[in-house]
């Protein structure tokens, strides 16, 4: 069984007032720039330990959104290829998706658990 999804009126409104106030403050914001220096470095005026704040989160941001990409993969690969296919041919979708969360967790278990021994040697460690 599928639902339909329709946007009401009130949700067209939000959207439209949203992008046009983001686009109203940056075109209202970027009068105060000189030159790019200061758009793009602030007019190197923030402190180190904010520009080390910023790049953790630049690369923790990366890190994160390639973890969740293949573990949505792994998932997806299992709940339809192995588990629709061979477990259970009927499943429905309601079930799907639920083993596919359950396996993202498992996996998540499993990378947990293997992860250590990438980098010893007598497993044919990656750094070694």
């Amino acid at each position: 069984m599928t639902e339909s999804f329709a946007f009401s009126t009130l949700d067209i409104i939000v959207f439209v007032l949203f992008i046009v106030s983001v686009v109203t403050l940056g075109i209202v914001m970027s009068r105060h720039e000189v030159d790019s220096e200061s758009y793009f470095l602030a007019g190197r005026g923030l402190k180190w330990w904010l520009i080390g704040f910023s790049l953790i989160a630049a690369i923790l941001g990366a890190v994160v959104s390639s973890l969740a990409a293949m573990l949505n993969a792994a998932s997806t690969i299992f709940t339809m290829d192995l588990y629709r296919k061979y477990i259970h041919r009927g499943a429905r979708d309601i079930t799907l998706v639920r083993i596919g969360r359950i396996c993202v967790g498992v996996f998540v278990v499993i990378g947990c658990l293997i992860s250590p021994l990438l980098g010893h040697p007598r497993f044919g460690g990656v750094f070694t």
